[in-house]
């Protein structure tokens, strides 16, 4: 588990047009963004296709990176990687969930380590709940859970 690309994610996201999804499957294969953009998802010239990763586009990238995949539900991974859904009134019954999909943000896994976007190095479970969860959420979030989980394997 290397912090080396973490910060280049950070760089290049914005030159790309990559989102938290494809930094996070970056940071878990521990290569270098481009890298990951150009295997794992669709490219039209050095910019993405898309500036956002749903659960498709995600289990298709692992195909196209060689990664073995398996969904572990609501539950984050031991190694691999989490789509979170953050809480709110998005999520109550009657609402539309497309409108709950704008609120969700993919992060790497492994072990009690987790890596996202916002951070440039992997940080504990414990300090990100602490720390980096509050500072995400959107505004009237109640919480996070996990829309999927998926244990990764190379």
């Amino acid at each position: 588990m290397s912090d080396r690309n973490a910060a280049e994610y950070t760089r290049h996201a914005g030159t790309l047009g990559a989102a938290c999804g494809h930094c996070a499957l970056a940071a878990w294969l521990d290569v270098p963004l481009v890298i990951a953009c150009h295997t794992g998802f669709e490219m039209d010239g050095t910019r993405l296709v898309r500036p956002w990763v749903n659960m498709p586009d995600m289990e298709a990238a692992f195909r196209k990176c060689e990664v073995s995949a398996r969904s572990v539900g609501y539950t984050l991974p031991r190694n691999g990687l989490a789509l979170i859904q953050w809480q709110g009134p998005w999520t109550r019954p009657g609402v539309p969930p497309r409108v709950a999909c704008m609120h969700r943000h993919w992060i790497a896994v492994r072990g009690k380590s987790v890596w996202d976007i916002n951070l440039e190095f992997w940080e504990s479970l414990k300090a990100w709940e602490a720390f980096v969860c509050r500072e995400l959420m959107p505004e009237k979030a109640t919480g996070w859970t996990v829309a999927r989980g998926y244990e990764l394997a190379r």
